[in-house]
């Protein structure tokens, strides 16, 4: 007799463990619920990373608006412009629930209202791409350039041209935004909320500005980081 007594009571032949049936399912289905709570996870951050930097911009542009105007009205205006042009963006976010927007869609949608078949504007754009949040400032920035040019510019009148291009650099992104008027144009007295907030914001972007107001149209080049993803 064995010295171990369980040996004795051991079945004669082998034994192989077989999971009940259906474990497999309820495995994948645990497996499922675990991805997409960790995706979940990850989907409220980036909300609440986008939502804190929206804040961030919107706060930033309603102390700016308020220090370059001069009556309630022009406030109301302006700001109200400017976070119109944030929800436009924003509305391509969400569409796609995308990481990165493309620098053409996000141009177009500013451009919309000029973009027929007069020929008035001429955009041209390489495929770049940049992240949700600059997405939102790049927008502003297009937002300022087309505003100004629909007040006092290119787009004030029929006769007004406006070319638009923006390409990849070694750097990253670069826009240049070039105006033609007819009649010339005068001086800007003080520099205003929309060359202020461009300078900040291609500052944010990582990038630079500059903008020159020539006698057959205003000038701007504007550089930016590019989506790394």
């Amino acid at each position: 007799m064995s010295e171990n007594p369980l040996e004795d009571q051991a079945p004669v032949g082998s034994y192989s463990f077989r999971p009940p049936v259906g474990s497999d399912t309820l495995i994948d289905h645990a497996a499922d619920r675990s991805n997409a709570s960790a995706q979940h996870t990850i989907l409220v951050g980036e909300l609440h990373h986008r939502l804190q930097n929206t804040l961030s911009i919107v706060l930033a542009l309603s102390r700016l608006t308020a220090r370059t105007v001069d009556t309630v009205d022009e406030f109301q205006v302006a700001f109200g412009q400017r976070i119109e042009a944030m929800a436009r963006t924003n509305a391509l976010l969400l569409r796609g629930q995308v990481q990165a927007v493309s620098v053409q869609t996000a141009l177009e949608t500013e451009l919309q209202p000029y973009l027929d078949d007069n020929g008035q504007v001429t955009l041209i754009c390489d495929p770049l791409k940049v992240s949700s949040a600059a997405a939102l400032s790049l927008s502003l920035i297009f937002h300022e350039l087309a505003t100004n040019a629909a007040k006092y510019g290119a787009l004030a009148k029929p006769s007004g041209r406006l070319v638009v291009e923006c390409r990849a650099s070694a750097l990253g992104g670069v826009l240049h935004w070039r105006e033609s008027v007819v009649a010339p144009l005068a001086p800007s007295v003080r520099e205003g909320s929309g060359s202020l907030l461009i300078s900040r914001l291609a500052r944010g972007l990582g990038g630079t500005s500059r903008i020159e107001l020539l006698p057959g149209g205003l000038e701007a080049e504007i550089t930016f980081r590019l989506d790394e993803a």
